[in-house]
């Protein structure tokens, strides 16, 4: 477990938000009308990468409501060379599948497919241990987006390093039964 001025220095979160195979698993099964896919990330994450500023410059309309309509979103890295260069460390987290990688018949759900060990999570955190000293703050993004894979490793980092089972959708902890034990299921209130 990082101690908690560390934890508080480290934001973990997932790259990009708006993946078709996320819904019925990450978010909602039938969301109400006006329903924010970002505000509703932000409530398990301290980080979401708008990762196609990754490729090329952003696009306003994209992403020019993400600060302004998310105050629960801490942080995002959109900017990275400019924000990153002296005080801060980012490190993108992939699983590639490195059987099925360079095989020609596979497509984009076989290549990224292979999802991080709790041993291999534990060694993340154990690096972010390290890295914290070095930079005022930490921030790494997932990008095994594949049926919320990406969210699962994220909450699974943050219970190995904070010591306590963050809240998740009950829909990712009952597709990804694994995770139940580091994450405990949201239960939105009715009254």
């Amino acid at each position: 477990m990082l101690a908690a001025h560390d934890s508080r220095r480290i934001r973990i979160g997932v790259a990009g938000w708006d993946y078709p195979d996320w819904s019925r698993i990450v978010y909602p099964a039938r969301p109400s009308g006006g329903f924010d896919r970002v505000a509703w990330i932000t409530r398990w994450v301290d980080l979401v990468e708008i990762d196609n500023t990754l490729y090329w410059h952003a696009d306003p309309q994209d992403v020019g409501g993400c600060a302004v309509d998310q105050p629960t979103a801490p942080q995002s890295t959109i900017g990275l060379v400019l924000r990153f260069t002296a005080r801060g460390g980012y490190s993108q987290i992939s699983d590639r599948n490195s059987v099925r990688w360079f095989a020609p018949i596979a497509g984009r759900d076989a290549r990224y497919v292979d999802r991080h060990s709790l041993a291999e999570v534990g060694a993340l955190t154990q690096t972010a241990r390290r890295m914290v000293d070095e930079v005022a703050e930490l921030f790494g993004a997932k990008n095994n987006h594949i049926r919320g894979l990406a969210l699962v490793t994220a909450l699974e980092f943050r219970s190995l390093s904070e010591g306590r089972r963050p809240e998740a959708p009950r829909a990712i902890v009952t597709t990804h039964l694994n995770l139940s034990p580091h994450a405990v299921v949201h239960r939105d209130r009715l009254f």
